[in-house]
Order: structure tokens, then sequence, then C-alpha cells
């Protein structure tokens, strides 16, 4: 799944789950950083795989990225 305009609050490299719905339950997952922002605060385009399936997986929704249960960024889910 690739999300684009993701902004990361923490370190990358520790984000283990993603959610995807207000009210569901966090997915595992593990992301690759592929755009130009090198900071804390900049923008990228990601590159999220998910560990299992999830249905209704929705373009131009937020997909939040979890370490545990602290929110280490979000980003708009691309098409």
């Amino acid at each position: 799944m690739r999300v684009r305009d993701a902004v990361l609050h923490r370190d990358g490299a520790t984000v283990d789950a993603v959610r995807l719905r207000y009210r569901s339950r966090p997915v595992p997952a593990a992301l690759d950083a592929t755009g130009t922002g090198t900071g804390t605060g900049e923008r990228f385009e990601l590159d999220i795989r998910l560990e299992e399936e999830f249905a209704g997986v929705s373009p131009g929704q937020t997909a939040v990225l979890l370490a545990g249960e602290t929110i280490v960024g979000h980003g708009t889910i691309c098409g």
C-alpha cells in the first residue's frame, strides 16, 4: 500500500502497525520511506507492507502509523 504526504513525528523504523479505519484494530505492518524528506516533520511517500489481509483499504483516507500505542506519523492512502 502506498501513502502520500506522510509526516513522521518519530523514527519510521519503529513502526510496527498501521490503523486504517477509525475504529478498526491496528494491522501489523512495516514501512519503507521512498520520499525526499530527511528529518522529523518533513513529508514523505511511503510504501507500507501489511503483514495480514485488510479488507477496505480506501484511497483518500488517513493511515495512522504506530509503534505499539504511540503514534509515529500519518499519511493519505493513495489510489
